[in-house]
């Protein structure tokens, strides 16, 4: 997923414009800024789900503008998003094609920020473009299918792809028709899918389906975001899944509240934390590399795998590092770099997994290797990416 930028205020001095561009720098976001005769230009790249933040005012040629979004949709791989930043009076973006796109409005430094977080969420979606945004995982009993409802419409109206079987129920296999394979349906939805939204009920865990649905999201690496619903007398304080126990993360909510705001919060705040995981964090490895005089290579078609090699007098390190995305997963993440080392006809010196988020205890490490074994028997080495420095300093 990429970012443009389309400026299309005709003053050349816009003091909104200026701090609009000074925040997307200062978030490190990557951008092109282009105006509405070179905006087109980008249709000679590979455009996958591309987000479109347009900077507009009462000066906006509104025919000139559908023109050119028209051939960049029809240019994309997936949806075209479109953010439109009013940065005069003006609420809507309104013309015959695009209909009536309500606009973020810049009023002030709040505004601006939670702009950005949105526009980094959707960047967090697209480390892996799918067809759809979210997948939304419930079980219709306990005010599952309700809640399930209402966080759909509320994500729909952020501008989210969400799918949910709406027609399932206690007793009914929703859109699965008879004599479908179950695990392969799931899997087919889930393939498209970036994120699973878990509506974790009380009842949520006795259903096989749900059950399912979470168990081959974990498999494939796909992060889980449970939304706990607890009635007066449930003691839960987090997720009721055990395939979902290391999670750290969740949304507790009392089962009769159906605001959603919360829940919208906590996605987008998530989803733009994995954007400065596969962003930043990777950036910064790679310094460390260089400066150690390391080459860093990126493997083909495996997202997370990195190369690294340094010719010696006599000799050349080789280090296969793995920078795990999504952080729950660590063990499933770890189990990939082995099965790749054990694949590859190239000896590795240095067998490196990376991590973010809080650095690991000495106790939790020691419970990591024992579950499993083949970190020790392949000489893995765990490291938080604030250890990495040392690390180099002594191979």
């Amino acid at each position: 997923m990429s970012l443009y930028l389309l400026d299309t205020i005709a003053s050349q001095t816009c003091n909104p414009r200026e701090k609009v561009l000074e925040e997307l720098k200062q978030e490190k976001l990557d951008f092109e800024k282009h105006s509405l005769e070179t905006i087109t230009s980008i249709l000679s790249e590979d455009l996958i789900n591309p987000i479109l933040l347009i900077l507009f005012d009462e000066s906006l040629d509104t025919r000139n503008l559908e023109d050119k979004v028209k051939l960049i949709r029809e240019g994309s791989y997936g949806d075209l998003q479109i953010v439109p930043f009013s940065l005069g009076e003006i609420k809507y973006i309104s013309s015959d094609s695009l209909g009536e796109i309500k606009a973020y409005r810049f009023c002030d430094e709040n505004t601006l920020k939670n702009t950005i977080l949105w526009i980094k969420s959707f960047l967090g979606l697209g480390i892996i473009p799918k067809k759809n945004n979210i997948f939304i995982s419930y079980r219709a009993t306990d005010l599952g299918k309700k809640h399930a409802e209402g966080i759909e419409a509320a994500l729909e109206k952020k501008g989210f792809n969400i799918w949910r079987d709406e027609s399932r129920d206690e007793d009914h296999e929703g859109k699965l028709t008879i004599g479908q394979s179950v695990q392969e349906e799931i899997k087919k939805s889930l393939k498209n899918s970036s994120l699973v939204l878990l509506v974790d009920t009380p009842c949520a865990p006795e259903s096989k389906w749900v059950r399912d649905e979470i168990n081959t999201a974990v498999s494939n690496l796909i992060p889980v975001l449970p939304v706990v619903f607890k009635n007066g007398t449930d003691l839960a304080t987090g997720t009721r899944f055990r395939a979902l126990m290391e999670i750290q993360r969740s949304v507790i909510k009392n089962d009769t509240d159906q605001n959603y705001d919360d829940v919208l919060n906590y996605l987008e705040s998530f989803l733009a934390s994995l954007y400065k995981v596969k962003v930043h964090i990777p950036a910064k490895v790679s310094r460390l590399f260089l400066h150690r005089e390391y080459d860093w290579k990126l493997l083909p078609d495996l997202k997370t795998l990195y190369l690294s090699t340094k010719q010696k007098k006599y000799s050349k390190n080789s280090v296969i590092s793995q920078l795990p995305i999504y952080e729950s997963f660590y063990s499933k993440a770890i189990n990939r770099l082995i099965k790749y080392i054990g694949s590859s006809d190239q000896v590795f010196n240095y067998r490196v997994f990376i991590y973010t988020g809080s650095q690991l205890s000495k106790d939790e490490k020691e419970a990591l290797i024992d579950s499993n074994l083949d970190i020790s028997s392949k000489d893995i080495a765990l490291l938080h990416h604030q250890e990495l420095e040392g690390f180099l300093s002594e191979i």
